[in-house]
């Protein structure tokens, strides 16, 4: 997309010069990170407006600048005659829709658009996905970066990712509310898509499971107006209810084989993205080849860590009950109970469920025989008051650390995972001490 091409997006007023057609634009919102960025889009948010920084954005290199405010338009255009000022409508709208012109430019040059969502483990399966993709195709895919995955992310990744390179687009996709999902389907309108599971993240705002199913099956809805490929993980009781529906493929195991990869819920992951690659790009045999060569990233998720003769498994990013659920059980199978300490920390956005979700977590570790554990964050003592064994409980991970040491050192095997707030990897910083 060039940046005279903004002149065609709805939402568009009027610029003070005539914008490039030779300039390929690549837009940010966030003024530390121009280098490589033709453009600066000026967005208000919930503690900053992006106007206040637009001098900041010039000064660093930018040379085109989008915002939606007349006052500082008719300011700005004098200050930096040099520099092509849009205005627009509204920012964020501008944002969204100047993707959407994007995308479908990509789209109609041949690109494809795989788009995924779920309540846990969207992100590794984009990864794994990624990953598989571009060995495949040697180079020329675009995937999110980090958790880029919702009304502002999802375009910003558009913007940013998809170059006059790419062939192939991986969309990932979040929710917190009603109608999330669906705005975002709309806006990317993939080819491919696909929903991990269903379990209980954002049940505090989309009130039930039902209400999580209803929200992430508008991927499907979507892609079935198309008339596109969904493909459906007959494994999760809820999304087998899509089984039969038009333009659904069942997922099939395609037996990957890896050395590396412990946990069976990965190795379900991987399987899953194998066969949809198989079922996208065809040439099965090096799809099998380059899944079983997939190293997972260090992103604080389902990691691994080494600490002298001490084993860490990390999981810092997220937690639901139902990654949690599956964590803990898969944890007690790969290591021994009695050397080994689980340690939980807050799973976030339950609302009315977060007693008794995290009663049902503590009750799960006392059915495993889980004898050792440590509570932190605000709900500790929903998780303590269930737990049969021995534990202790602390508000917050600073506070933990203080005693990590002493905790940690009569124990080999270490589990920890919590939500994103409680900020579980620094626990890497006392691992000198352990």
């Amino acid at each position: 997309m060039k940046v005279n091409e903004l002149q065609n997006v709805d939402g568009f007023i009027k610029s003070n010069l005539k914008l490039s057609p030779e300039v390929n634009l690549r837009l940010t919102i966030d003024s530390r990170k121009i280098d490589g960025f033709s453009a600066f889009l000026a967005l208000k948010g919930e503690r900053f407006d992006g106007h206040d920084f637009i001098s900041k954005a010039i000064e660093l290199g930018v040379t085109n600048v989008i915002l939606d405010r007349a006052d500082v338009y008719e300011e700005v255009i004098n200050t930096y005659p040099q520099v092509a000022f849009i205005l627009v409508e509204d920012s964020l709208k501008y944002l969204q829709e100047s993707s959407k012109y994007k995308i479908e430019k990509f789209k109609s040059r041949g690109g494809k658009v795989f788009a995924l969502t779920g309540s846990n483990g969207k992100t590794t399966n984009k990864e794994m996905m990624s990953f598989i993709a571009t060995k495949l195709l040697s180079g020329g895919v675009a995937s999110t970066r980090g958790n880029f995955n919702n009304h502002i992310g999802v375009p910003l990744t558009i913007h940013q990712e998809i170059n006059n390179e790419t062939k192939f687009a991986i969309i990932e996709m979040g929710t917190s509310f009603p109608g999330e999902i669906e705005f975002l389907a709309e806006l990317v309108n993939p080819h491919f898509g696909y929903i991990t599971n269903i379990g209980l993240a954002h049940i505090e705002f989309l009130k039930s499971q039902e209400g999580i199913f209803e929200e992430k099956t508008a991927l499907y809805r979507n892609i079935k107006k198309n008339k596109g490929s969904f493909f459906v993980n007959t494994s999760d009781e809820f999304l087998k209810r899509l089984s039969n529906e038009q333009y659904c493929i069942d997922c099939k195991n395609m037996n990957v084989e890896h050395q590396t990869i412990l946990e069976s819920y990965n190795l379900e992951n991987l399987n899953m993205m194998a066969f949809i690659a198989c079922e996208i790009f065809g040439q099965n045999e090096k799809v099998l080849k380059i899944a079983s060569e997939f190293k997972m990233p260090k992103m604080n998720r389902s990691e691994w860590i080494k600490v002298g003769s001490k084993e860490l498994f990390l999981d810092a990013y997220n937690a639901n009950p139902s990654s949690m659920e599956k964590a803990v059980v898969e944890f007690s199978k790969q290591k021994p109970l009695k050397d080994s300490i689980y340690i939980l920390g807050d799973m976030n956005e339950l609302g009315e469920f977060a007693k008794s979700e995290h009663n049902r977590i503590a009750k799960l570790l006392n059915s495993l025989g889980v004898k050792d554990a440590i509570f932190i964050g605000r709900y500790a003592g929903f998780y303590d008051e269930a737990f049969a064994g021995t534990s202790h409980k602390y508000d917050s991970m600073e506070e933990f650390n203080q005693h990590a040491p002493e905790v940690l050192n009569s124990f080999r095997y270490i589990f920890l995972k919590a939500s994103r707030s409680l900020q579980f990897e620094k626990i890497l910083d006392i691992k000198d001490r352990l």
